[in-house]
Order: structure tokens, then C-alpha cells, then sequence
């Protein structure tokens, strides 16, 4: 039997070992499978003899032979937005030796194809909504001689929301005057989505400074409020809330004030008059407020006297009511009704 100055097998995934290289002279190197070796065939069981310090050694490879470490090829895992540009798919190799890549121990063409959770197949990415889906991969196996355990893995592609922010438009409203028609502007919608592609509707709260609720605003003080937007929600939107500002403007305050009257007992009721005081605007008096004064005449039990030529003398309180404005914050006030004793 010839020795051998050296040789090299490859581990196939299946056990067997092919002779991939030698710089002596191989015969008979196979025990109970055959009674040579050839370089470049392929045997379940080989046996190497070499020459050391002097000493004929011989090393047994019974098959099926272990192969050699593992190495998993899979996708890189990838991100992308919603509907943002697709990712470029690329392999990483998990188990290599430092001086291999991937490229040089695998043949084929990497084919790359997206699933999601059952399994269906994804053909355009950018389409797809948001979440986790497989990247599974296909087209390449271990290059011939490559000593590895070879498998395919696969990879993840991940597709975040995409970042919206809903904003409340500011409103303003007067004093005592109805809620406004609350609105919000959104951005970052995807090219040719709108407010459609939510889940749900505008919903708008109005809160004081310390974060209290605003039941209704008419009878709110004058002051900046805040508007909190809320009601939407997405699958494929990671939606941020803004709020607004409502400012609720003081109006001008406008006195109506019950001139003092005096009459006699069973004689006519007096003319009854108002004076009005305050900011009105220029150009405007008492004739710009809607509806019409009335009085009221009560006695000092809040007893309402309906007619006066009939009551006692004493002293009795009349008070204006009946007008009204949008534009003005209006004040009564009472007036004296004094019923002198006849003669």
C-alpha cells in the first residue's frame, strides 16, 4: 500500500465523504466499500494512511460520517414603513468559518419569497400592512467539497406603522355663545390615504388648564381651553393626538339698570324705565339688544304683584329682563317701587 503526503476529504450533509484533493499516490483506502479511491467520487466510508515521525498511521472514516459544523443560511432580517419603499432582501450565514462566505460555499440563486402568518405569499410588499411576516428563502445549496451542515433559514420582515399625527384646529367662540364645529388637521397619511382608511371618527373634549373637563362651553368663563382630539385608531397607523386651543372671548358687559319710582296707593302705575351702561360698541345703544324689556314687581317676600294699583303702600323691587345679545354680556338691576299712602 502506497502512503499518502497528504490528503483532503469534504463531508457531504448526508454522511458521505468525497476525496477533494491529494498530493501522494491513493490505493486502497476504502475497507469493506471498494478497493480504491478515486478523486472526486464519493464513498459512505473511507480510511486514510499517512506517513508520521516514521510510524505507517492509519485514521478510519466509517460512514455514515458526521458532517461538519452547522451552517444556516437565512434572510437578514429587514424593516420597512407602511407602504414605504421595499427593502433589499440579503443573505447572512450563521455558523460560518472566518474564511468563508456565503457566497463561496453555496450555488444557485437566492429566490426570496414573503408569507405572512398563513402562509400566503406576498407579492409586493409595499402593499401589505403593517406586522411581522416571514421571509423564506429558496434556490441555493452547499457548494461541492464545502465541509457543513447545511440548512436554509429564514428571515423576518417587519413593517412599522407609520408615524400620524391628528391635530385639533383652534377655535374660537364668544362668551356664552354655542360649541364651535370641532375639526383636526392629519399628516402623514401614504400617498392616497386619507381619514377613510381609519377606524373610527372624530371625537373632541374640552379641559381646563388642570386637565378637568369643559361639560359646556357656553357657560364656560371667558379663557384658553384646551381641545384633545381622540377616536381614531389603525392597523397600519401609529396615531399621535394634538390638542387645540379654544379661547372663549369675554364679552363686553352692559348694564341694565331699573330707574326708582314712586307712586300712590290706588293710583296708576308709574312709566317704568331702564338706563344702560357700559361698553357697547360704537355707534350702538340699548335699541341693538333683541327683545323687548319687561318688569317684574315683587314685594319683600319675592311675591310677584301683578298689579300694583291694588298693593299696599310700602316699598317693593322692580326688575328689567327681556333683552338679549350675542355681542354683549348683559347685567339687570333692580330698581325701587315705592307706594306712598294716599291721603
Amino acid at each position: 500500500m502506497s502512503d499518502i503526503k497528504g490528503i483532503t476529504i469534504g463531508i457531504a450533509a448526508n454522511g458521505n465523504v468525497t476525496l477533494i484533493g491529494s498530493s501522494g499516490e491513493v490505493k486502497a483506502q476504502v475497507d469493506t466499500v471498494q478497493n480504491s479511491t478515486t478523486l472526486g467520487n464519493t464513498y459512505a466510508s473511507c480510511e486514510v494512511w499517512d506517513r508520521a515521525a516514521g510510524l505507517v498511521c492509519r485514521r478510519v472514516f466509517a460512514g455514515p460520517i458526521t458532517p461538519g459544523p452547522d451552517l444556516v443560511v437565512k434572510p437578514v432580517d429587514v424593516e420597512m414603513e407602511y407602504k414605504g419603499t421595499a427593502p433589499t432582501f440579503s443573505l447572512e450565514g450563521i455558523g460560518l468559518w472566518a474564511s468563508d462566505t456565503v457566497a463561496s460555499v453555496t450555488t444557485g440563486t437566492a429566490v426570496f419569497t414573503v408569507k405572512d402568518s398563513s402562509n400566503n405569499t406576498i407579492a409586493d410588499v409595499t402593499t401589505a400592512g403593517a406586522g411581522t411576516y416571514k421571509i423564506v428563502l429558496s434556490g441555493l445549496t452547499l457548494a461541492s467539497g464545502k465541509v457543513y451542515n447545511f440548512s436554509l433559514g429564514v428571515g423576518t420582515l417587519t413593517i412599522k406603522k407609520k408615524k400620524l399625527t391628528v391635530t385639533a384646529d383652534n377655535k374660537s367662540i364668544n362668551e356664552f355663545g354655542s360649541a364651535p364645529e370641532y375639526t383636526a388637521t392629519i399628516t402623514g397619511f401614504a400617498t392616497g390615504e386619507s381619514a377613510s382608511n381609519l377606524t373610527g371618527s372624530l371625537s373632541c373634549s374640552v379641559k381646563k388648564t388642570d386637565g378637568t373637563a369643559v361639560t359646556n362651553v357656553a357657560t364656560a368663563e371667558p379663557g384658553t381651553y384646551s381641545i384633545v382630539p381622540s377616536g381614531y385608531t389603525s392597523a397600519n397607523y401609529d396615531i399621535e393626538f394634538k390638542a387645540g386651543k379654544l379661547t372663549i372671548v369675554a364679552l363686553p358687559d352692559i348694564t341694565i339698570t331699573a330707574a326708582d319710582k314712586t307712586m300712590t296707593a290706588g293710583g296708576s302705575a308709574p312709566e317704568y324705565t331702564v338706563t344702560a351702561t357700559g361698553d357697547f360698541k360704537e355707534g350702538e345703544d340699548i335699541s341693538d339688544l333683541t327683545g323687548d324689556i319687561a318688569y317684574t314687581i315683587t314685594d319683600a317676600d319675592g311675591e310677584i304683584v301683578a298689579d300694583v294699583t291694588t298693593a299696599d303702600a310700602g316699598t317693593y323691587t322692580i326688575t328689567p329682563s327681556g333683552l338679549s345679545s350675542s355681542d354683549y354680556d348683559i347685567h339687570f338691576v333692580a330698581g325701587t317701587l315705592t307706594i306712598e299712602a294716599g291721603s
